[in-house]
C-alpha cells in the first residue's frame, strides 16, 4: 500500500478561534452527534443518555432511553428524523419512532454494539464485539443476525447501498465485504498494519470509500474497496487515538483522543497534504465526538457533556500557539523574551482550567494600548507574539487577567 505522510506535530500549534460552547443539559460523557438537518440532531452517551436538539443546537432536551447502558452510536432514519435508533454496550438497542419520546428495546444477541448506520429509508445495520453484524430491512422493528466469523471486535460499519455492506476493526489489515445484506462476506486485504484497528468506514458513492485508522491514517478506495491506499497520516503523539472524521470539499476534520484529551485537528487539503492543524477546541479525559453539516457547520463533544459548535470551520489563525498539551499545576505567566526587544517579542502563558483570557499592554501611564488575546481558552501552555510596530520606545507593561488570576510584567521596547 502506497504510504503518504501527513503531519501533525503536537508542538507549535496554531490555535483556532470561533467555537461556541453550548449547553447540552448533561454532565454525562457525549459518545456520538447525529443530526438530520441543519436544526434537528441528537447526541448519546453514557449512563443511557440521548438529547435532542430542533434549534441547531441552542437548546437540548433529553430524551429518556430507558436504560442507564452507556450508548455509543446513535443514527437518524434518513427519510423520517422521528425515527432514530442508538446502541451500546450489553447488547444495548432502542429504537424511537417518535423523535425519542418514546423507545422499544430490542434484544438481539448478547454482545456489546459499536455502530449502527442506516443505509436508506428501512435497511439498518449494527456491529459490535464477537464479529457480530445485525441487520434490519424493516428499518429498525426487527432484525437477524448476520455474523462475520473468526472477527474479534467491530467497530465501523458502512452501507453504500441497501445489500452493499462493509465492516471493519480489530485488525487494520482487512475490510469485511458483503453483497447480499451480510448473508455472506469476503475479506479484503488493506495494506494496512494489523496492530492498529478500523474505527470509522464512509463512502461518498458506491465506488469512493474511506476507513479511518486508529493510528490517525486514513486509507482509500475509489474502486469499491477492491483496493486500498494510504491517504495519509497525522503523526504525532503515540498514545492519541483516532476517533471520527469528515471530509468535505476542501477541507477534513479527524477527531483524536489520548489519556487527557479530546482532540480536533484541521486538514486544508480533504485529508490529503502536510498541513494538519489543532483546533482550539479541546475536550478533558478524553471524548472525540463530532459531526459536521458541511465543511463549516460542526459540533465537537466529548466529556463532561462539552459540547461546541462552529460555523465557520474553527476560524483562522489567531496567532496564539499552544506549545504543549501538558495542564499547569497553576496559573503562570513568564517574562517576555526577548527583553528589551525590537519590534516584537514572545510572551508564555499557562492556564489549568478552561478560562476567560484577557492579555493586554499598557504604557507607563496606565493606558491600556493592545489587545494580544481576549477569548475563552482552554487548559494548557501558550506563546503569543506581540508586535509594537506603531509604539515609540520605552517601558510597557503586559498584564494578564485569567479566572481569579492577575499579574503584571514589564518589558522594554528599544527603537
Amino acid at each position: 500500500m502506497k504510504r503518504v505522510i501527513i503531519i501533525l506535530v503536537f508542538l507549535n500549534i496554531y490555535v483556532y478561534s470561533q467555537w461556541t460552547l453550548l449547553n447540552s443539559g448533561t454532565s454525562e460523557r457525549i459518545n456520538d452527534i447525529i443530526f438530520q438537518n441543519e436544526n434537528t440532531g441528537y447526541i448519546c452517551g453514557t449512563s443511557g443518555f440521548v438529547s435532542k436538539t430542533t434549534n441547531a443546537g441552542t437548546n437540548w432536551v433529553a430524551k429518556p432511553t430507558g436504560t442507564s447502558n452507556e450508548l455509543v452510536s446513535i443514527d437518524i432514519n434518513p427519510g423520517n428524523n422521528n425515527w432514530v435508533i442508538t446502541v451500546g454496550s450489553t447488547s444495548t438497542l432502542r429504537v424511537s419512532t417518535n423523535g425519542g419520546t418514546n423507545w422499544t428495546g430490542y434484544s438481539v444477541t448478547p454482545v456489546d454494539y459499536k455502530c449502527v448506520k442506516h443505509a436508506d429509508i428501512m435497511n439498518v445495520y449494527v456491529c459490535g464485539t464477537l464479529g457480530r453484524v445485525i441487520y434490519s430491512s424493516t428499518g429498525g422493528t426487527s432484525w437477524n443476525i448476520r455474523p462475520i466469523s473468526g472477527v474479534d471486535t467491530l467497530y465501523a460499519v458502512y452501507a453504500p447501498l441497501p445489500t452493499l455492506v462493509y465492516a471493519g476493526g480489530n485488525g487494520a489489515n482487512r475490510i469485511y465485504r458483503s453483497t447480499n445484506a451480510g448473508v455472506n462476506w469476503s475479506t479484503i486485504n488493506t495494506g494496512a498494519s494489523s496492530s492498529h484497528n478500523i474505527v470509522q468506514i464512509k463512502f461518498y458513492s458506491v465506488s469512493t470509500g474511506y476507513a479511518l485508522l486508529s493510528n490517525m491514517e486514513i486509507i482509500k478506495t475509489v474502486d469499491g474497496g477492491n483496493n486500498w491506499f494510504s491517504f495519509g497520516q497525522i503523526m504525532g503523539s503515540s498514545n492519541a487515538k483516532a476517533k471520527d472524521f469528515y471530509l468535505g470539499g476542501t477541507v477534513a476534520y479527524m477527531s483524536l483522543e489520548n489519556e487527557s484529551f479530546g482532540i480536533l485537528a484541521k486538514n486544508f487539503s480533504s485529508g490529503s497534504g502536510f498541513l494538519w492543524y489543532q483546533l482550539s477546541v479541546v475536550t478533558p479525559q478524553g471524548g472525540g465526538a463530532i459531526y459536521f453539516n458541511n465543511p463549516t457547520t460542526g459540533y465537537f463533544g466529548g466529556e463532561l457533556g462539552l459540547l461546541y459548535k462552529t460555523t465557520n470551520g474553527g476560524g483562522e489563525p489567531i496567532g496564539i500557539i499552544r506549545t504543549s498539551l501538558e495542564i499547569p499545576s497553576a496559573y503562570f505567566i513568564s517574562d517576555n523574551y526577548p527583553n528589551p526587544f525590537n519590534p516584537s517579542t514572545k510572551i508564555k502563558f499557562g492556564i489549568p482550567a478552561l478560562s476567560a483570557v484577557r492579555l493586554s499592554v499598557f504604557d507607563v501611564t496606565g493606558r491600556e494600548v493592545s489587545v494580544i488575546v481576549n477569548q475563552h481558552l482552554q487548559p494548557g501552555i501558550y506563546e503569543v507574539n506581540f508586535n509594537a510596530v506603531g509604539l515609540s520606545g520605552g517601558v510597557y507593561f503586559y498584564r494578564i487577567t485569567a479566572g481569579s488570576f492577575t499579574e503584571t510584567r514589564k518589558m522594554i521596547l528599544i527603537k
